[in-house]
């Protein structure tokens, strides 16, 4: 826990290793965590991974602090 703290705060970088893990556990959050780029809801709201489901969720219910994902990344082929 620590060490995602630190990578959190900037004292430690992410290693190879730890964008491998990610991309294995939440391939759908991949793109964001690497270099920000698009999160897309409906892929959060079909992953196999509860914790994507979970943000979705957040997403749904308004739940989610703006600073954590500007709108301009968040793509759902729902919303009009």
């Amino acid at each position: 826990m620590s060490k995602l703290k630190n990578i959190e705060y900037k004292r430690n970088r992410v290693t190879e290793e730890i964008y491998e893990k990610i991309g294995e556990n939440f391939p759908e959050l991949l793109k964001w965590f690497v270099y920000e780029g698009p999160v897309d809801l409906p892929e959060l709201r079909n992953s196999d991974s509860k914790y994507c489901k979970f943000i979705a969720a957040r997403f749904d219910a308004g739940l989610v602090p703006e600073e954590y994902f500007p709108e301009d990344l968040i793509r759902d082929n729902d919303l009009k």
